[in-house]
């Protein structure tokens, strides 16, 4: 079951990343910075079995982004 749910975190963490991958030049970064912070809500998700964890998490996270867009 442990190797199962290791499977499962990996491949919705490679979908999660892929989705979003910008058309820049280097996309490698973002699959890389995106896969690390996916890979942490399928963690908490797994743990916790309440999908709200990861939203709330990735929320949070994007409140920050709009924050810290807005202050540059």
């Amino acid at each position: 079951m442990k190797n199962k749910r290791l499977l499962y975190i990996i491949i919705t963490s490679l979908i999660f990343a892929g989705g979003h991958v910008s058309s820049s030049l280097n996309p490698l970064y973002y699959i890389v910075l995106y896969l690390i912070s996916s890979i942490w809500y399928a963690y908490r998700y797994s743990h916790t079995e309440d999908v709200l964890v990861p939203v709330s998490i990735h929320m949070f996270n994007n409140l920050i982004a709009v924050i810290f867009t807005f202050i540059k």
